[in-house]
């Protein structure tokens, strides 16, 4: 399990806290937004395999230097986005977030994969489901991946929130249905060829003229064909 730490030496208070966890393939794209109440120092860790990094302060794009201890950072509005492969333990999500400094607002959201669903069905009514803990805020959906969000206000310093979420593929049908609608175009083209009718094509015997000598000696012409 991997801990998001973020430290300031101003201990300024954050407004908003937000972190989108979007899971593809083995890999997890993370997009950190991070509001204070004034601009100061922060401290911002990163995973040691974080690749793919981008800091934006103030709304800016900006160069960083990664230390020992993370990204340095001095703002008011941060926005840290990386590439890790923590986070996930096969197809768990795994996270454990502590708060260094109190957060006014926090939001976690974890946008699972295409044809991933949970490993035991979640009640709609009361969003209650052995596979994700703690229970979520709400649960959204952009037509092909299921979005899990948790939403928690005034937290203090050295509050934790740990998060658990288990998951698995369905298989899509669309190759299959692909597949099927193949075989049937296949199938109506042999057909359509097969059933065209033939061009015959009529050989004609030539005739051979023979002439035949009478006993009275006159000629008689007579036709046959050859074959």
């Amino acid at each position: 399990i991997f801990i998001i730490l973020f430290s300031s030496f101003a201990y300024a208070k954050i407004e908003t806290f937000n972190v989108d966890f979007r899971v593809v393939d083995n890999k997890v794209h993370v997009e950190e937004s991070i509001i204070l109440d004034k601009e100061s120092n922060f401290i911002l860790e990163l995973p040691e395999d974080a690749s793919l990094i981008t800091l934006d302060l103030d709304n800016k794009l900006s160069n960083y230097t990664i230390t020992n201890d993370g990204i340095n950072v001095f703002a008011k509005d941060i926005k840290l986005n990386y590439v890790t492969t923590k986070f996930l333990d096969k197809q768990n999500f795994l996270l454990d977030f502590k708060a260094i400094d109190d957060i006014n607002r926090f939001s976690i959201k974890l946008i699972l994969p295409t044809y991933a669903v949970l490993t035991r069905p979640i009640d709609e009514t009361t969003l209650a489901s052995n596979a994700v803990f703690p229970k979520p805020t709400r649960l959204e959906s952009d037509g092909q991946r299921l979005v899990i969000v948790w939403e928690r206000s005034n937290l203090k310093k050295d509050d934790s929130f740990s998060a658990l979420v288990m998951y698995k593929f369905e298989k899509s049908n669309t190759l299959f249905y692909i597949g099927i609608l193949s075989i049937l175009f296949i199938g109506v083209i042999l057909f359509i060829v097969l059933r065209k009718p033939r061009a015959k094509i009529i050989v004609k015997k030539p005739k051979v003229i023979k002439k035949v000598v009478k006993e009275d000696g006159s000629n008689e012409t007579e036709a046959s064909t050859e074959g």
